[in-house]
């Protein structure tokens, strides 16, 4: 389980330390791809594979589905850390994500978000305790949202 904010440092050749909290289970096999709201997503190679099994490709694969997967499949890698603990970001993968100098990793349960730490101040200065508190009450327990309540 992913959990937890860190911020780190990239490297002039595009390196930045992976958490020690989250090496361990992404040394042993992972993949980072591009995700949402420009982040890049680091997924376990066997969470991975499952969430593609989620999407397959058919003859009915709705177009939308079909420019995703292909997105997604071109722009996913093999993650490898070096003997330091970090991971080489591509060129591609920075412009994405907007990260320069500093990253941010952001521990989301099944898998890891990347982004620029520029964008993750930006996003959490957004979230005020009204705004967090709102958004809880809409979600339930089992994740699915509710309509905004009606103004009184």
């Amino acid at each position: 389980m992913f959990e937890g904010q860190y911020d780190h440092a990239v490297d002039p050749k595009g390196r930045v330390a992976v958490p020690s909290a989250f090496r361990r289970d992404l040394a042993g096999g992972s993949v980072i791809s591009i995700g949402p709201e420009g982040r890049l997503v680091i997924w376990p190679t066997p969470t991975w594979e499952m969430h593609l099994r989620s999407l397959p490709v058919t003859a009915g694969t709705p177009a939308e589905q079909r420019i995703y997967l292909r997105q997604v499949h071109a722009r996913t890698r093999e993650v490898e850390l070096d003997a330091q603990g970090r991971l080489l970001l591509s060129q591609p993968h920075r412009e994405f994500a907007g990260i320069a100098e500093r990253a941010t990793f952001v521990g989301m349960g099944e898998y890891v978000e990347l982004c620029s730490t520029e964008r993750w101040e930006i996003d959490s200065a957004q979230v005020t305790s009204d705004f967090f508190t709102e958004l809880t009450d809409r979600i339930n327990p089992t994740g699915a949202v509710a309509p905004p309540s009606a103004p009184s």
